[in-house]
């Protein structure tokens, strides 16, 4: 169907009858690659047939002759063309969301039920002391950059605004909660949370 022809007019035509010159040596470099190694490889191939491109992930493995010896390929092809055309829309939406966090002066950052962090902003490092978002990830942000204060003693524990908001899952807005920058130098900050459901 991708070729636009039938079994009959495939059977025993070459690459070049149905693929333009790009397409071609893809498919034979990825041959010859199997051949060579003498064993499966899979890749994506990116091909045009009947004025129709599509991206398809090729799985090809040698088959031999009855002395062992590699005598050509056999593959499958599963069109991925759609999954590829989501991943670029997914990726040209993270770039987006990416540049208006980016843009924002407030410090924003997302954490897993973990409280490991998912994303930061480039503010959200600046005021936490750190040169690049990018060191954040995976952090136990909280244990790093909040403590609160129970008595005399300085601790982190359940009855932290932030720690108690974080379990509950719910909007929250504490005026006031004190922060620490990488270093230890302390901060006051306007609190908000908003869960990702």
């Amino acid at each position: 169907r991708f070729m636009g022809k039938s079994p009959e007019q495939i059977i025993g035509r070459t690459d070049h009858a149905f693929f333009d010159e790009d397409g071609v040596r893809q498919v034979m470099d990825n041959d010859a690659r199997v051949m060579e190694s003498d064993r499966v490889h899979t890749s994506e191939e990116v091909l045009t047939a009947a004025g129709v491109t599509r991206t398809y992930l090729a799985t090809k493995g040698p088959y031999h002759d009855t002395a062992g010896c590699v005598a050509g390929v056999i593959g499958i092809s599963r069109d991925i063309t759609e999954r590829k055309r989501a991943e670029e829309v997914l990726r040209d939406r993270e770039e987006q969301l990416g540049l208006i966090l980016d843009s924002t002066a407030e410090a924003i950052y997302g954490v897993d039920v973990n409280n490991r962090c998912t994303f930061a902003n480039k503010a959200c490092a600046r005021l936490l002391g750190y040169p690049d978002a990018d060191e954040l990830i995976g952090m136990d942000i909280h244990a790093e950059t909040h403590r609160c204060r129970m008595g005399d003693s300085e601790a982190m524990g359940i009855e932290c605004g932030i720690h108690t908001a974080c379990a509950t899952g719910v909007e929250k807005h504490l005026p006031s909660v004190e922060f620490q920058r990488r270093g230890g130098d302390p901060f006051d900050a306007e609190f908000f949370q908003y869960p990702i459901l």
